[in-house]
């Protein structure tokens, strides 16, 4: 019996032995899992805030080129009117030309 005992005695602290192993280890991964969470937090978080950088370089760059059309716009409409307003005053002028030499056959006649 003494001799059971002392076997199952010490089975007994080899399993205690390895269980306490076993627990280190299981403590270690989780250790592991925990660290490997908290830097995808940061990674995520470092993609998410690189993200917002970039929407709002975006969106600023959308904005000026928006203002810039509007601007060449701008531009076109107001070079069309002074060119119609060149040729308005293009075609008064060689009117006014052809009356006043009208008015001078006219006077030398």
């Amino acid at each position: 019996i003494d001799k059971i005992r002392k076997r199952l005695e010490a089975e007994k602290m080899e399993l205690e032995a390895a269980l306490s192993e076993a627990e280190g280890a299981l403590e270690q991964e989780e250790n592991k899992v925990l660290r490997a969470q908290l830097e995808l937090t940061q990674v995520r978080q470092e993609i998410e805030r690189r993200m917002g950088e970039k929407d709002e370089e975006f969106e600023s760059t959308r904005k000026n080129m928006n203002k810039a059309v509007e601007n060449m716009q701008a531009a076109i409409e107001s070079e069309s009117k002074g060119k119609a307003e060149a040729v308005r005053m293009k075609k008064k002028l060689e009117t006014d030309v052809m009356d006043l030499e009208t008015a001078l056959e006219h006077a030398n006649a």
